[in-house]
């Protein structure tokens, strides 16, 4: 069975007991989704910050990436997968939940998936499971698409795939 990856909080708002509450939750839900088959094995942690943006970039720079979150008028983040090479040289990804949506995760009694931060975690390891058998069936997509409207027609379809999959 793959392993449970970790689950840090930083939300100085939660009491203890609040986090375990949070952390159990997510731990329960990462069981049956991996029991239902998604693959999430190059899952190395999911990170629930306060500070969302600023996080995420730090991330970024920490690993040599380019700093990029979705920030439109018409849509804001609130949950982000980074793909990013370890030392090792193989990729792993990491999810960021934004903390503000964490409160309406233990809201109801038991959870229920309606409640968006369950969705969006649900949402968030659908990109991870498609991502990693992406990458196995195609190798990764990057400069070499360029001038190249197959691949570039490929990555398209694949980002627009990706966003509907990731709903169920």
């Amino acid at each position: 069975m793959t392993e449970i990856p970790k689950i840090s909080l930083e939300h100085s708002g939660l009491k203890n007991a609040d986090s375990q509450i949070v952390s159990e939750s997510y731990k329960q839900l990462i069981e049956q989704a991996i029991q239902q088959g998604l693959n999430l094995t190059k899952l190395d942690e999911i990170i629930i910050c306060e500070d969302f943006q600023s996080r995420i970039f730090s991330f970024q720079d920490n690993v040599g990436l380019p700093q990029e979150i979705t920030s439109e008028p018409e849509y804001l983040a609130a949950g982000k997968v980074i793909w990013y090479p370890r030392p090792e040289g193989d990729m792993r990804a990491k999810i960021f939940i934004n903390a503000g949506l964490v409160p309406q995760l233990y809201e109801s009694e038991p959870p229920t998936i309606n409640v968006p931060a369950i969705q969006l975690l649900v949402h968030e390891l659908g990109h991870v499971h498609d991502d990693t058998y992406i990458t196995e069936q195609f190798g990764s997509i990057g400069s070499h698409i360029l001038g190249n409207p197959e691949l570039i027609s490929l990555c398209l379809s694949r980002c627009i795939w990706g966003e509907y999959h990731a709903e169920f």
